[in-house]
């Protein structure tokens, strides 16, 4: 069975606040790009505030689990772990 976009994101579709969001994460994603990187971005909110936002750092790190997620979840782990346990 095939949704429409509506549905899957809820009844009302994305907030004014997703799209800032995600705008931010694809503005990240393009600044890997321009310095010769994969184009893959991540961030992580907590009540509404960004606790961490960066980029795919695998190639440069030689660490192969440095994806843009894990890197998130990692800098926010050093930087407040108390907040970590209730991000989305």
């Amino acid at each position: 069975m095939k949704t429409s976009q509506n549905e899957s994101m809820g009844e009302h579709g994305p907030t004014s606040q997703d799209r800032a969001m995600m705008e931010k994460a694809i503005h990240e994603a393009c600044r890997a790009i321009d310095a010769g990187k994969a184009g893959v971005a991540a961030l992580l909110l907590w009540q509404d505030e960004i606790v961490a936002l960066d980029h795919n750092q695998y190639v440069e790190t030689g660490d192969l689990i440095a994806h843009a997620e894990m890197v998130v979840l990692r800098s926010a782990a050093l930087s407040d772990a108390q907040r970590l346990r209730v991000a989305s």
